[in-house]
């Protein structure tokens, strides 16, 4: 009869550090990679079931990848096979073994395939004796390993490195399929198999460190050149790497968002600049950076540059005297005459006072006396809806 059991499988992860076997694509130094590899087992019982298998992709920031490398080895174990004779007759007996095995997933173009079958017997075992699991009326097959298959796919090809890069992980789908079938020709008769199969993933990153890649990029500035304006420059590097770069922001110096994305320029010593002009006045501090992208997918940032754009509006704004002792007014100089709204709150963000006023082009707005504490004044004008804050310490 033929046997299906349910499947179990565990998993274990190891990444290793080892000396490199074999060399791939140098280093920029010149420089063998470095691999890291992740060692993972998975053990299947007798049946059939598809399961995804997770390998963590490679941190950017720590090196540039030349290769991937994926061992993949099938080992199928036949546990026990026994089959007892319990008719009255002398009969045949014999054990089929089949497994097949397909892997894809990134990288894999092709699937990684293998099938395997085996056939035991045929063996002889006499009439029914009597005694249960011994004599010539039983049979059982020693525990053997019957598979191992080792296949190895290498990736080198940048475009198809890319996809390792990241935070999170790349998924492989693995399929295995194994069946038995322990046959006792005639009669009344039982009969026990128990089979494993084994799949061994080695996943190989073949890293250069961080130091030795190029840099491609040098002397970065960023240069306020108006009230509301500022050119980014930098250096291309004479090298024959494919990359762009990706000129980036932040109002928070944490996350950064692409403001446009430069090829690079195959000239001697290129020089690259870019106009950066403030987005509906929205004034305040911006930070900036240029993102190096190869074309393998490995990244490099420059150092983070902030710029303050300020509102000529409020470029001779301030609060005075400041620390005051209770009572202090808006200064202004050079200010555009019109309607301002000027709003004190709290260092809890409580809202304490609140004035419009009619204003020159210089002139002093005395606000109302304040107890003590720190206070942030803001005051927006009216015909463009365009705000500066200023702290005020009350003494």
């Amino acid at each position: 009869m033929k046997n299906h059991y349910l499947v179990a499988f565990a998993i274990c992860f190891l990444v290793l550090w080892i000396v490199p076997g074999k060399s791939f694509a140098q280093c920029a130094d010149g420089s063998n990679p470095t691999p890291v590899l992740i060692d993972t087992t998975i053990k299947f019982k007798t049946g059939a079931t598809t399961t995804v298998v997770k390998f963590p992709q490679f941190d950017p920031e720590n090196g540039m990848l030349r290769c991937v490398k994926l061992t993949v080895t099938m080992i199928g174990v036949v546990d026990t096979v026994a089959m007892q004779n319990l008719s009255s007759e002398t009969q045949t007996a014999s054990f089929d073994y089949v497994r097949n095995d397909q892997m894809t997933g990134p990288g894999l173009t092709t699937a990684l395939t293998n099938s395997y079958s085996r056939y035991y017997g045929p063996y002889s075992i006499t009439e029914f004796d009597g005694d249960f699991t011994a004599g010539t009326d039983y049979h059982a097959i020693p525990r053997d390993t019957v598979l191992r298959k080792t296949t190895i796919r290498t990736l080198t090809d940048s475009t198809e490195i890319a996809q390792f890069y990241g935070h999170d992980s790349v998924a492989y789908t693995y399929q295995i399929d194994v069946s038995t079938a322990a046959t006792i020709t005639g009669g009344s008769s039982q009969s026990l198999v128990l089979t494993s199969a084994l799949v061994n993933f080695k996943f190989e990153y073949c890293k250069c460190p961080k130091v030795t890649l190029p840099i491609g990029l040098k002397n970065f500035t960023v240069n306020r050149t108006s009230a509301e304006t500022a050119n980014l420059s930098w250096e291309g590097e004479n090298d024959d790497y494919l990359y762009t770069y990706d000129v980036e922001v932040s109002r928070d110096g944490r996350h950064f968002s692409t403001l446009v994305t430069l090829n690079r320029k195959y000239t001697a010593n290129p020089l690259f600049l870019y106009a950066f002009r403030v987005p509906d006045n929205d004034y305040g501090r911006y930070y900036f950076r240029v993102r190096q992208h190869w074309a393998n997918g490995y990244v490099r940032y420059t150092a983070v540059k902030a710029v303050d754009f300020t509102n000529p509006l409020f470029a001779g704004t301030g609060v005075y005297p400041n620390p005051s002792s209770g009572t202090a007014g808006i200064k202004l100089v050079n200010m555009r005459p019109g309607k301002l709204l000027i709003q004190v709150s709290n260092a809890q963000g409580q809202q304490v006072a609140m004035k419009e006023a009619m204003v020159a082009s210089t002139d002093y707005i005395p606000l109302a006396p304040l107890a003590s504490g720190v206070y942030w004044v803001k005051i927006t004008d009216a015909a463009t809806r365009t705000s500066c804050v200023k702290q005020l310490v009350v003494q």
